[in-house]
């Protein structure tokens, strides 16, 4: 768990977070209500889960990494999934509501979930940015003995 950084940790709570608000309320059509899971259409549902996937798995291939290219693969295709997930989102909860426009209120958990899920891709920009030069295997690499060029 020590090799988690603030990009790790930042896209791990978005992801529990979106995963926790799902359960909730998103849009109330009169006194009555529904979760997110079964409001937003199995299509946006995939896709949350997709970005869900993504953001704990950031998390996961950092700590279990024996390379660091499959920490650096994650986090770019939770950035670029993430960005447009989250893009769908907005439009799903602001403009394409279900039901009648004038008689759906969005609730809390709605922005909540909007907030956790732009969490995602900024924890895997955040992790993409951090060289991570601090940790104990940077500290103890030595660089390779310089060679001359070949011909020379």
């Amino acid at each position: 768990m020590n090799r988690l950084r603030a990009g790790e940790w930042v896209a791990a709570a978005g992801s529990v977070g979106l995963l926790v608000v799902l359960f909730f309320q998103w849009f109330a059509v009169g006194a009555f209500g529904r979760s997110g899971w079964s409001t937003l259409g199995w299509l946006m549902d995939l896709l949350l889960c997709l970005a869900i996937f993504g953001g704990l798995s950031l998390s996961y291939m950092t700590v279990k990494r024996t390379s660091p290219a499959w920490p650096v693969g994650a986090a770019v295709l939770t950035v670029g999934l993430g960005v447009l997930i989250f893009l769908v989102l907005v439009v799903r909860v602001t403009i394409a509501q279900p039901g009648v426009d004038a008689l759906v209120s969005v609730q809390l958990p709605a922005y909540l979930g909007l907030l956790f899920a732009i969490l995602i891709p900024v924890g895997g920009f955040v992790s993409l940015k951090d060289e991570r030069t601090d940790s104990p295997e940077a500290v103890a690499y030595t660089p390779p003995p310089a060679q001359t060029a070949p011909g020379t």
